[in-house]
């Protein structure tokens, strides 16, 4: 077998790259890190709705009235438009609702993403959700290395586990290059225009839905409606969440955690909840949720769901025409403080 070196200058050579590589976070960090619009730029149209949430975020001005910020299962189950168009018709054409999100669910990259809104927009109401299927990775989201760069954010790491914070910083190895690179060119934007304020339209869309299901917010009086948890909640999602909650108070923003079902639940009668948010959620949060049964009848979940956790148009135009008439009333309130 060949030896994997010539000599030990090679060696040598090899391992002061590699040491440079893995120390490129902390480098990237005494360097000075480009600003967090910057780290948008550049991501991969095919790996999210990256430009269109930084263009959302960033390439617009004004107040957010009501902004939705999720992973895909969040983005495909609202029509933005459509809550813009009823919005402006009850509150005035100067309403701003906004949509931000990523691709697959992950709490971690959803505090990245709501603490670079919330620290550079001024937002009254924000939607998020933690639903998606009940067993989730118990780990760092696939791309949080692209947006979340070592030394940032500190509160995600302190006090947590070693294994956490190496996972992280392991995450953040992967794109220092990329950081660094971006000191010497940095990227220019994408922007598309801005037309519409869905992440996920539908062509053609559904018939209109005009029964929208009475929705059910989850307090003392309604906690039988709902069953929690199988599996158990881990300590690093209660972590995030948390974070999520505080972030919303100190900016005084309304939290609204939205439940969306999944086929799975098509079985159940109960409103399945990963679990009581309520004790974890800090400032003024709701957790609102529908019964499968309004919104979707007895018909099968292949109608309303294209696959596991995502909408079909159908199932979009259900979801989204029962949760505007809640999502004024709780606007309606913030008009009124």
């Amino acid at each position: 077998m060949l030896p994997a070196f010539d000599n030990w200058r090679a060696a040598a050579r090899f391992s002061a790259l590699l040491l440079v590589l893995l120390a490129l976070p902390i480098i990237n960090v005494g360097l000075g890190l480009p600003s967090r619009a910057e780290v948008y730029n550049g991501l991969r149209l095919a790996g999210g709705p990256y430009v269109k949430t930084r263009q959302q975020m960033f390439g617009t001005t004004g107040d957010i009235d009501v902004a939705f910020l999720g992973s895909s299962i969040l983005n495909v189950a609202i029509n933005g438009d459509e809550v813009q168009r009823s919005f402006a018709a009850k509150f005035g054409p100067d309403v701003n609702v906004r949509m931000m999100g990523f691709v697959f669910q992950g709490y971690d990259m959803q505090y990245v993403m709501a603490r670079d809104l919330l620290e550079h927009r001024r937002v009254k109401m924000l939607v998020i959700s933690f639903s998606g299927p009940r067993a989730i990775r118990d780990r760092p989201h696939v791309q949080l290395h692209n947006l979340l760069r070592w030394g940032e954010y500190p509160e995600m790491v302190a006090g947590r586990p070693l294994q956490e914070r190496a996972a992280i910083y392991a995450s953040s190895v992967l794109d220092g290059p990329r950081q660094l690179l971006k000191r010497l060119r940095p990227e220019r934007p994408i922007d598309a225009a801005d037309d519409n304020r869905s992440l996920m339209v539908f062509d053609p869309p559904a018939a209109r839905f005009d029964t929208p299901a009475p929705p059910i917010e989850l307090t003392d009086g309604t906690r039988d409606e709902f069953t929690f948890g199988d599996p158990e909640i881990t300590a690093r999602q209660k972590h995030y969440a948390t974070l999520i909650s505080q972030l919303a108070a100190e900016h005084h923003v309304k939290l609204v955690v939205l439940n969306i079902p999944t086929p799975e639940e098509f079985g159940e009668a109960k409103i399945w909840e990963r679990t009581d948010w309520r004790p974890l959620l800090a400032g003024d949060s709701a957790v609102v949720a529908f019964r499968r049964a309004d919104l979707f009848g007895a018909e099968p979940a292949s109608r309303f769901f294209k696959d596991s956790v995502h909408m079909t148009a159908e199932g979009q135009e259900r979801f989204t025409r029962s949760f505007i008439p809640y999502l004024m009333s709780r606007y309606e309130e913030l008009q009124d403080q």
